[in-house]
């Protein structure tokens, strides 16, 4: 079983998919699994007076996230589940027009020229 860092976007990623964003100014931005902080940290470098709010299902990375964003709104849970609803919108104290994501890498079966699925 591969851990949860395996799984987190490298900086120079973030920032390729934060500095394509069409976006002037947001006042709030949400990181729905924020991992070790790459694209926080990059939408701190392009908004820096954008607040942060962020979910992260691993805990263990917690600490680090706190330490580099102390502004940061974390919640604890799955970044795709409805429950987390519930707690962010009563906890961020506005409307969230902006939103990072890493996009999910899931195995994809790409059939063979020769060979195709029907």
């Amino acid at each position: 079983m591969r851990a949860l860092a395996d799984y987190y976007t490298g900086q120079a990623f973030a920032n390729l998919l934060v500095s394509g964003l069409k976006i002037d100014g947001p006042q709030t931005a949400l990181d729905l699994g924020a991992g070790q902080g790459a694209l926080l940290s990059e939408v701190c470098r392009r908004w820096p007076a954008a607040r942060l709010h962020a979910a992260e299902v691993d805990s263990n990375g917690w600490p680090a996230l706190r330490e580099r964003f102390p502004e940061l709104t974390l919640f604890r849970g799955n970044g795709l589940s409805s429950e987390l609803s519930r707690g962010l919108f009563r906890k961020s104290s506005g409307i969230i027009r902006t939103l990072v994501l890493t996009p999910r890498y899931l195995p994809v079966q790409v059939p063979h020229p020769r060979h195709p699925v029907h």
